[in-house]
């Protein structure tokens, strides 16, 4: 489980939007979507990555 603060109030979708390309920039990647919890802090997406890859990626960005 990872929890990220966004900025943007969840209003028009615009928290899940900054949510979506905050991810896809630091990831270096495209193609993420929410598959549930468009309405919910909790929400569930699918990273176009292999497992083993994202996790790398992960941490190190965490470093």
């Amino acid at each position: 489980m990872l929890y990220i603060k966004i900025s943007k109030p969840p209003i028009e979708n615009k928290a899940n939007e900054e949510l979506i390309k905050f991810l896809e920039d630091i990831l270096n990647i495209k193609g993420i979507k929410i598959i549930s919890g468009l309405k919910n802090k909790n929400k569930l997406l699918f990273i176009p990555l292999e497992e083993k890859i994202l996790k790398e990626k992960i941490k190190k960005l965490l470093g």
